[in-house]
């Protein structure tokens, strides 16, 4: 609701990104992912979208803990220095009509 839309016309979703190591993309164009949990605390990553850059120094405090949910969209790239495999997991949020 407080991005405008109305929470019937909303479809969310788990999503599961399983990072290899390599430079992946999520399309999030109109579609917003929320990033609640990975798998490895204290690997080191990176992602960028159109509106965070967030690694694991900022999402994991203490290296045993989540930071809380973060909000993404647009071109969203996962990218580690160290090719260390980890396990994304996101609730993806599909939104459907505008409230008028």
């Amino acid at each position: 609701m407080n991005m405008g839309y109305n929470p019937d016309d909303v479809v969310i979703e788990p999503h599961v990104e399983l990072f290899r190591g390599e430079r992946t993309i999520i399309e999030a164009t109109n579609v917003y992912y929320y990033l609640y949990d990975v798998t490895e605390y204290t690997h080191y990553w990176v992602i960028e979208s159109d509106t965070e850059i967030l690694n694991n120094f900022k999402f994991i405090l203490d290296e045993k803990i989540p930071y809380g949910i973060a909000e993404l969209t647009g071109n969203i790239e996962i990218t580690a220095v160290e090719k260390e495999e980890n396990t994304f997991m996101f609730y993806k949020a599909t939104p459907g009509r505008v409230k008028n």
